[in-house]
């Protein structure tokens, strides 16, 4: 299994550098510079850059997207559907 990406120049290495992520996303590249140089990607970018992760099979830690490490595992239980609900009461 590939490593984690812990921070975001170890990210835009992996999505093909500060150009490349910067043309992909159509931004100038001094706006990813910036992201590198304060490790933090601004919330509006989140879900695109999530998504293209998930894409590429990419192990990423959550915290580059704003999200609490252990928020996934201390969520409560998926409530069951009103149908599975309704079933289960007859």
């Amino acid at each position: 299994m590939p490593k984690r990406i812990e921070t975001v120049a170890q990210l835009v290495t992996a999505l093909g550098g500060t150009t490349a992520l910067a043309n992909w996303l159509d931004v100038v590249p001094s706006t990813v510079s910036n992201w590198k140089e304060h490790d933090r990607i601004p919330p509006g970018w989140h879900l695109q850059l999530y998504l293209e992760c998930r894409t590429r099979e990419l192990s990423v830690a959550p915290g580059l997207f704003g999200i609490k490490e252990n928020s996934v595992t201390d969520a409560p239980p998926a409530r069951p559907s009103r149908r599975a609900e309704a079933r289960s009461a007859v």
